[in-house]
């Protein structure tokens, strides 16, 4: 499915050993596939939440679980001495958990939380939840290894693009590595097409910037998610695992000007290039990509391009429109050619012809 990380709920009972074996196995059969795994620490067991002494439902949240660590650490110590064996990277709290926003001496806190989860076990790095609409806080002044960002709702491509593009300018290379969320759209309010265009392009822009992973909070909710509530595939799956596989672990290196002027991305990895586009209008591209190139849809399927010739220029005829196409198997040099080149004096001696 084009799924490279996996977030897992871990905080168990401590005397729970089955349990415990059970996650350390799926953990081991994730990773057994290179799928990067993350340990949630979002919420205690039901029997563990007297001992927190919580208020209400806004009391369970990471900045209260992990308030008195003479409560917490005793419950989780045996949790992980067994599990940091399996997992390096831990999310303190659940997805827009932003409950450590605004506490003060934070960069003190999260270090003795680490420390503490620690123990006598593996070293362990440590992300934190924190929302677009606040800046995080210099990369000097954190002790977290990666910050999970998000906004509800979902912020647009273009919306997307401005933030990341500005964190670009304020992150330093050996600040918290940058994840987020891509929840779909809600299924309410947005017809199908509408909800894929989103998608889509929203997981093409994070291929634009220095994003590590981005995953999708709840995977199986009725509205937002991937899969229907009882697991089976909902309308969104298809278009996630086709744009995933496509250029998932490719980087976005420029575009190209097109006789129609459709929006496109070139993405470039060291052994393939795919090029996106997508248009408000439906309308046709002629371009040549190269000799043997494949258009994709967002649900998979698969169409040749043949080469056609309009007087001595080889084209490609390439429909457009709102929800993106793939193009696969276009000659990377000529990709670049492309994107490098410009007139330099665009009146030119008709001598020339």
């Amino acid at each position: 499915l084009g799924v490279a990380w996996v977030k897992y709920p871990c905080w168990l009972p401590p005397e729970d050993t089955a349990r415990a074996e059970e996650v350390a196995a799926i953990l081991t059969k994730l990773q057994d596939v290179n799928i990067q795994t993350v340990g949630m620490l979002d919420r205690p067991p039901e029997e563990q939440l007297p001992l927190f002494s919580p208020r209400g439902r806004r009391d369970l949240v990471a900045a209260q679980m992990f308030q008195d660590s003479a409560t917490w650490q005793p419950l989780l110590d045996p949790v992980m001495a067994r599990l940091t064996l399996k997992v390096r990277m831990w999310q303190l709290g659940g997805d827009r958990d932003y409950s450590f926003l605004g506490r003060p001496r934070l960069r003190e806190a999260i270090r003795e939380i680490s420390t503490g989860l620690q123990g006598f076990g593996q070293p362990i790095d440590v992300a934190i939840c924190w929302p677009w609409l606040e800046r995080d806080s210099p990369p000097g002044e954190s002790s977290w290894q990666a910050v999970c960002r998000s906004s509800d709702p979902p912020l647009e491509p273009r919306e997307l693009n401005a933030f990341l593009t500005l964190n670009a300018r304020e992150a330093r290379s050996d600040g918290p590595r940058t994840w987020l969320l891509t929840d779909p759209i809600e299924q309410g309010k947005y017809d199908r097409n509408t909800r894929v265009r989103d998608l889509v392009l929203r997981m093409a822009t994070v291929r634009s910037h220095r994003v590590q992973a981005a995953f999708v909070s709840d995977p199986q909710h009725s509205e937002r998610g991937l899969l229907r509530p009882d697991g089976r595939p909902d309308e969104l799956l298809l278009p996630w695992r086709t744009t995933s596989r496509l250029i998932g672990n490719l980087r976005k290196v420029g575009s190209l000007q097109l006789r129609g002027n459709a929006h496109n991305s070139v993405f470039i990895g060291s052994e393939r290039s795919v090029v996106m586009l997508w248009s408000e209008q439906p309308s046709e591209e002629r371009i040549y990509f190269g000799d043997d190139v494949k258009m994709v849809d967002v649900w998979g399927n698969v169409t040749k391009l043949p080469v056609e010739y309009e007087g001595d220029q080889p084209v490609q005829r390439v429909p457009v429109g709102r929800v993106p196409v793939f193009i696969m198997g276009a000659d990377p040099t000529l990709l670049a050619f492309r994107m490098s080149v410009e007139l330099e004096q665009t009146q030119l001696d008709s001598l020339l012809g």
